[in-house]
């Protein structure tokens, strides 16, 4: 019997309502799984074929189209009709349930939930499907809202692509490496640009700018008066 690991495990959560999001993605961060986020369905097939998740978490309200109609074409495509499917409602009743099943769902979450028993049902989805791989040669650094492909230089943030100017992308990168350290002005523009001398305050507008970009991942970086920056994980 292979060791369960978590971290080898990327889920996608399809989810439109964004207090239902930051819930699933702080519960499933806690337990070290990769999480990427998309709102919608046609968002949701362009993020699958980017990221390739293991498992998709879909809420079967989404703006679009249903989630049941999301989970139809993708037991339609012969790329992905293996893939475990949970679907999430706030509708419970018998009918529902069947529909659910009927599209193609392996299982079948009432919202709301019991987060020990969420847990549970995606490990059992997942213990029956192969671990994906660990020598891709693009590793993808995950953090709650946060997506990261240092290699593909790729960013986006809860689902979305953001594009950041090659500076932006170092620091971050930088504040991401350095594993909650505090990064003075000075270790930041080194990293960002290569090079040394005082601390400048150019930094504090490449960082203001980073933030405005990544939008609700913002809350990330935090500053350290007098300190510098260091990125805080969800």
């Amino acid at each position: 019997m292979r060791l369960f690991r978590p971290a080898d495990y990327t889920l996608l959560v399809v989810a439109d309502d964004d207090d239902d999001a930051r819930l699933l993605a702080r519960v499933l961060d806690q337990e070290r799984y990769p999480v990427v986020r998309a709102r919608a369905a046609l968002a949701a097939l362009e993020t699958i074929r980017a990221s390739q998740p293991a498992l998709c978490l879909i809420d079967v309200a989404l703006p679009d189209a249903s989630g049941l109609e999301l989970c139809r074409r993708l037991r339609a495509d012969r790329r992905l009709w293996r893939m475990p499917i949970v679907l999430l409602s706030a509708r419970g009743a018998e009918t529902d349930r069947v529909a659910g099943f009927e599209s193609g769902a392996d299982d079948y979450v009432v919202k709301p939930f019991s987060v020990p028993e969420l847990l549970l049902r995606l490990r059992a989805r997942l213990s029956e499907v192969p671990a994906p791989k660990s020598t891709e040669p693009s590793d993808v650094l995950c953090y709650g809202l946060l997506e990261v492909h240092p290699e593909a230089f790729r960013v986006r943030v809860a689902g979305q692509a953001v594009p950041l100017s090659a500076q932006e992308f170092r620091l971050l990168l930088a504040l991401l490496h350095a594993g909650g350290e505090v990064l003075s002005r000075q270790d930041l523009e080194t990293s960002s640009s290569g090079r040394g001398g005082s601390p400048s305050r150019a930094v504090d507008s490449h960082i203001k700018r980073l933030r405005r970009k990544l939008g609700p991942a913002a809350q990330y970086i935090q500053t350290i008066r007098s300190l510098g920056y260091r990125f805080t994980s969800p």
